[in-house]
């Protein structure tokens, strides 16, 4: 009897320790053993195979020394610091054309020249009774007379301007420039209109009334110089890798007397008057 029973003990202490190593919640049965080598020697072999990420570079992009720009510029003209008798009148609207260089001198400043063909003009509004020194005879009698002035010059840019970084991941960044434009005149005309005006030939009995147009020359009556200061401010894009664009306000206001000593009536009144100038540019940077 003993020794069936010690046989019966044996069978069942065997089937459980079998059973037991079959599960692989059992911590130490041969199958979570061979699953935690398993899984071990994949890790491995995973990590040996995995290549390693590049050292991201913390030098910034080289900026380029030196930036082109061509630039547009639609600007509404009027004439300040006018003299009695004289008056303002009115504004000219013109468009000047420029080609900008700027030099890159670090820190987000640059030093900036170029070439721009700009015409200044305005109105003014002369007296009845002034009488230009290089005006012709038979002119009778008028009540007012109205000048249009428009005066071209090449002017030479100095200017200093500072940029913002970027914002953010974008290109756009803020930017203002303070210099001053030294211009030679190349051109200067003018329109007058005289209003209520009289023409009277006795001799030939010829009469004219009516407001009359005239359009000529100023030659020497306009100043050779021009020298003005200007405002910039605005924003600018980089939208593709070697391009970008610009756009913002412009402000210039003149130093120099548009007219000279020969615009003036034989008792030496004269109109002195300074341009002032005020428009947006756009423009394309290379």
């Amino acid at each position: 009897m003993k020794r069936q029973l010690c046989l019966f003990l044996i069978v069942v202490l065997g089937s459980t320790v079998y059973a037991q190593s079959e599960s692989s919640k059992f911590i130490d049965s041969p199958a979570t053993v061979i699953q935690a080598l398993s899984r071990s020697q994949g890790e491995e072999y995973t990590n040996a195979k995995k290549p390693k990420e590049k050292a991201k570079s913390s030098v910034p992009v080289k900026k380029k020394l030196v930036y082109t720009s061509i630039q547009l510029t639609p600007l509404i003209n009027w004439y300040a610091n006018i003299n009695r008798p004289f008056d303002r009148e009115g504004v000219r609207v013109t468009v000047t054309p420029a080609l900008t260089v700027d030099f890159n001198l670090g820190h987000h400043m640059f030093l900036g020249t170029g070439l721009v063909f700009n015409t200044t003009g305005g109105r003014l509004s002369y007296p009845a009774d002034y009488i230009n020194a290089h005006q012709e005879d038979g002119f009778k009698a008028y009540s007012d007379k109205t000048r249009s002035y428009a005066i071209s010059y090449i002017e030479i840019p100095i200017q200093f301007k500072a940029q913002t970084n970027p914002f953010g991941s974008s290109s756009w960044a803020f930017f203002g420039s303070l210099g001053v434009h030294f211009g030679v005149k190349v051109r200067a005309i003018y329109k007058d209109l005289y209003k209520d005006f009289k023409y009277e030939d006795v001799q030939d009995g010829i009469l004219i009334e009516g407001n009359l147009l005239k359009e000529g020359k100023l030659g020497k009556t306009a100043n050779l110089w021009n020298v003005s200061g200007v405002l910039k401010m605005g924003v600018s894009c980089q939208a593709f890798k070697a391009v970008g664009f610009t756009m913002g306000l412009e402000y210039h206001y003149g130093f120099t007397n548009t007219l000279s000593t020969k615009h003036e009536r034989p008792d030496g009144v004269r109109a002195k008057v300074k341009n002032q100038q005020m428009g947006v540019f756009l423009g394309i940077v290379f």
